[in-house]
């Protein structure tokens, strides 16, 4: 769902200020829960200045990408257990201390960086926030990826507007008939499994009554005068 773009000159501290102050004002006052972008610094110093409490997550995307770009495998797959597989921050600090000094990073400037930026990337710190299990800004790149589909920098400003709005009412009907066929096969489901419980529940007293009338059986073969006389057994 795309809320709303905006059309900068520049991607300065003051105009990302300004686009966060505006996406506010848009929405009736209402700021986000959580927020994900990449390290971009003027993007990140705007929302510390306007979303102050707000959840900001980094980009895993560009992370990794990065991480790759400067170490090779074997730290990688250290950095992985960092991301995802510590719990607790005790157990992360330990992991990140054991990685660091296995490879010797502990005075490279970018990594100084990441580690101080650990409660926005590292899943143990993420703990309690709201974000949907998401970890990278990768909508919203596919978001600009569909836009540029559609517009270019010959384009006029009020054809812009036009074709962003085209552009937006398309992939808010997609999502609706995505939304309604999701409906519908939940509500397929729901009949599914309903009458799978239901069969499931006859099934059960079916072969409960056969049970006991085969064990009514037994006792009137075995002691038939007691049955016919009312004899307790």
């Amino acid at each position: 769902m795309s809320f709303g773009c905006a059309l900068v000159v520049n991607k300065k501290d003051d105009t990302y200020v300004w686009v966060l102050q505006q996406l506010i004002e848009a929405g009736d006052g209402h700021r986000p829960l959580t927020v994900i972008t990449d390290r971009d610094k003027a993007m990140t110093n705007a929302i510390a200045e306007v979303l102050r409490g707000v959840k900001h997550i980094l980009c895993l995307w560009h992370i990794m990408r990065k991480v790759q770009s400067c170490t090779d495998h074997s730290f990688l797959d250290g950095f992985l257990r960092c991301t995802d597989k510590c719990r607790t921050k005790s157990g992360f600090e330990r992991v990140w201390k054991e990685l660091v000094g296995k490879h010797k990073v502990q005075g490279r400037r970018w990594f100084q960086e990441l580690y101080e930026d650990k409660e926005k990337w590292a899943e143990t710190y993420l703990q309690g926030y709201f974000y949907a299990v998401m970890r990278t800004n990768q909508r919203c790149k596919s978001m600009n990826r569909t836009l540029k589909t559609w517009l270019d920098r010959k384009v006029r400003l009020y054809r812009f507007v036009e074709n962003y709005h085209k552009q937006l009412k398309s992939l808010r009907w997609e999502e609706g008939h995505q939304d309604n066929k999701t409906n519908d096969e939940q509500s397929y489901c729901d009949d599914v499994l309903a009458s799978l419980k239901c069969n499931a529940v006859q099934t059960i007293y079916v072969k409960k009554d056969v049970g006991l009338q085969n064990k009514d059986a037994d006792v009137e073969d075995n002691n038939p005068s007691a049955v016919q006389e009312g004899i307790p057994l």
